[in-house]
């Protein structure tokens, strides 16, 4: 929103917000490293955009190159897409929960005896809530790792291991 009259000869902490002021400080400081790092502009309008700046010095012309990208879509992206994995998870494991409860006092004959098809329907229905709730599981441990909260640890495993525990019996 802001003309170019407005922005020559200003600093760019006038329009930085006041939480990032010091990293843009830092980051500009850092510019011989070429660097990249986030911080939020304030609008002529006063609203926000999430912006990445990516810096580098020219020593020869004694300047700094400064690129400013507008991420403020790229970061409502993440947060919606966050907050979806949030409420599915949250809204499956209860009901999943419930399930396997209820399949548990199946199997333990609670309800009475099952027949033999019967029982074997309560095994597969079973796998499947267990590959549910391994899905809710992983779906969370993936968001771990890409926020870096949880260290994925490779192993190597046999494919045959791999396919015989995803396929169940008809």
């Amino acid at each position: 929103g802001y003309e170019p009259d407005d922005l020559v000869g200003s600093h760019c902490a006038n329009i930085v917000a006041k939480g990032d002021v010091e990293i843009v400080h830092q980051g500009l400081q850092n510019a011989a490293s070429s660097t990249a790092f986030e911080a939020t502009i304030i609008r002529k309008d006063e609203s926000s955009v999430d912006t990445l700046w990516s810096v580098r010095s020219d020593q020869a012309s004694n300047s700094v190159l400064c690129v400013i990208h507008d991420v403020t879509e790229r970061k409502q992206s993440e947060r919606i897409r966050k907050e979806l994995i949030a409420l599915v998870t949250e809204e499956l494991q209860y009901p999943l929960n419930t399930i396997k409860s209820f399949l548990d006092d199946l199997n333990r004959d609670r309800f009475g005896d099952l027949s033999q098809q019967g029982k074997r329907l309560l095994s597969l229905a079973m796998r499947s809530v267990g590959r549910m709730s391994n899905l809710v599981s992983d779906l969370l441990d993936a968001e771990k790792i890409k926020s870096g909260v949880l260290e994925l640890v490779k192993r190597e495993v046999a494919v045959s291991y791999v396919f015989e525990s995803s396929v169940a019996p008809l």
